[in-house]
């Protein structure tokens, strides 16, 4: 089974996978703060206004969180490793079918 051979991983992959996880969510929060920056309102020498790119709020929140999801796709497809998902490796442990060396590392 798969839960019993992940706390089996080599350190090293591990690790890159995390870094990897890490880069994949700091990628979707980059992209949902470019959204979520608000618009731009271009005025001409008057003072009145030229050009505006801003969206409903609404709209604009809905696009944001949409964006941040994208992260965890990435993770998800990618097959990274995030410390949360390995949490559940501890119900694996508590009923004898990991050893504690194994949940350490993993950890």
């Amino acid at each position: 089974m798969l839960v019993f051979a992940k706390p089996e991983r080599l350190s090293s992959p591990c690790l890159a996978l995390s870094i990897l996880a890490g880069a994949f969510i700091a990628l979707g929060a980059i992209f949902a703060t470019t959204i979520l920056s608000g618009g731009m309102t271009l005025r001409d020498a008057e003072g009145a206004t030229a050009f505006t790119t801003s969206i409903p709020y609404g709209v604009n929140r809905l696009l944001g969180g949409l964006v941040f999801c994208l992260g965890l796709i990435l993770v998800v497809v990618g097959g990274a490793e995030l410390f949360t998902g390995n949490n559940l490796i501890v119900m694996a442990w508590a009923s004898g079918k990991v050893s504690t060396k194994a949940l350490m590392r993993n950890w």
